[in-house]
C-alpha cells in the first residue's frame, strides 16, 4: 500500500504448523533523497546496531 506519505505492506506464508508473518511501514518525506547522501553515514550504524540487537535475541 502506498500514499503520498506513507508506505506499508504485510506477506504471510505457511511455516510449519504455523504461519510467517512480517510487516513493514515508512514515511516518505518530501525532499529525502536530496539529504539522503548527508543523512546515511547517521543512519547507517543505527540501522546496523538494531539489526544486531534483534538478531541476538534470536539466538
Amino acid at each position: 500500500m502506498q500514499s503520498r506519505f506513507v508506505l506499508g505492506g504485510m506477506a504471510a506464508v505457511p511455516e510449519g504448523d504455523g504461519t510467517r508473518f512480517a510487516f513493514f511501514g515508512a514515511l516518505r518525506i518530501p525532499g529525502v533523497r536530496l539529504i539522503d547522501r548527508a543523512l546515511h553515514p547517521l543512519v547507517d550504524p543505527l540501522g546496523a546496531k538494531a539489526l544486531k540487537r534483534f538478531t541476538d535475541q534470536l539466538e
